[in-house]
């Protein structure tokens, strides 16, 4: 029998973790984080509820634990931790301040809501086949508030151009969204907006539509290829580069990564949402 002998001890917390909550300024003790208020929390329940939401979305997706690998399957993950525009803007795939916040927004223990009129959020990767496989890709978002509206929870697009784009409850009742595709949008019923709402991609003839984890449609569509060099935005869409239809949702978690299954987006779903059950936001 072969034997594996450990040098010092495993980590207890994903590198990623670890990383982002150091580069955020958030110290693994008992410091309190929003007193008096619905959010209040110390930064080592920060700390815990982090790392068990990043090893249960490494395992809903196949990664190795205690591993820096999230990047194998994301570009970026914001999930609005610190309460800042500053905290805000950091990456846990990178570690880093990839994003910027442009015009009116509030930040607070329960997320980001952008004031629906010059808010938007610029993630800083374009929507182009090095960042997005034409073929397996998704885009999630967590939101906080119930309105209906003709505005943008995040999108690209430019005339000609392979688009992605998400109206998580348009005015006239339905979720709007494109996915690798510049045929226009496609029309899906839902109630609300709130939740975490996902589209994904893992072939070329379709894409599918979730809503907190269960499938809310499967809509045929063939892909094109992602060759916009325009940098994908939150709160608006960037239409050749330039935001337009603010949204004035609030939101929480914004990712894209790589497409992603059913039982993958609903195990995602309860990864993240055991965390904001924790957060009580």
């Amino acid at each position: 029998m072969r034997r594996i002998i450990y040098y010092g001890s495993i980590p207890k917390y994903e590198p990623e973790v670890i990383r982002f909550l150091t580069a955020i300024s958030v110290p693994n003790d008992s410091t309190i984080y929003f007193p008096s208020t619905a959010y209040e929390i110390t930064g080592s329940e920060l700390w815990e509820a982090l790392n068990t939401a990043t090893e249960s979305t490494k395992t809903a997706i196949g990664l190795t634990l205690k591993v820096d690998n999230l990047s194998t399957k994301f570009k970026y993950i914001y999930p609005r931790i610190g309460g800042t525009a500053t905290a805000h803007r950091y990456n846990l795939v990178t570690g880093t301040a990839d994003g910027t916040y442009n015009g009116g927004f509030t930040h607070d223990g329960s997320g980001c809501v952008g004031n629906g009129s010059t808010g938007y959020f610029d993630t800083g990767f374009q929507f182009s086949i090095s960042n997005f496989a034409q073929n397996s890709l998704s885009f999630g978002v967590y939101i906080k508030n119930a309105i209906s509206e003709n505005t943008i929870d995040f999108g690209v697009f430019s005339g000609g151009v392979c688009d992605a784009v998400m109206y998580s409850r348009g005015a006239s009742g339905n979720m709007l969204t494109r996915l690798s595709s510049n045929s226009g949008n496609i029309s899906n019923a839902n109630t609300t907006s709130l939740g975490l709402k996902v589209i994904s991609r893992t072939i070329n003839t379709e894409y599918k539509v979730y809503e907190d984890g269960s499938l809310l449609a499967t809509n045929s569509n063939t892909s094109t290829l992602n060759n916009t060099t325009y940098n994908m935005l939150e709160f608006a869409g960037s239409s050749a580069g330039s935001p337009v239809q603010y949204s004035n949702h609030k939101h929480t978690w914004f990712w894209g990564g790589s497409g992603f299954t059913a039982t993958e987006v609903g195990n995602i779903y309860t990864a993240l949402n055991t965390f904001e059950t924790t957060l009580n936001r």
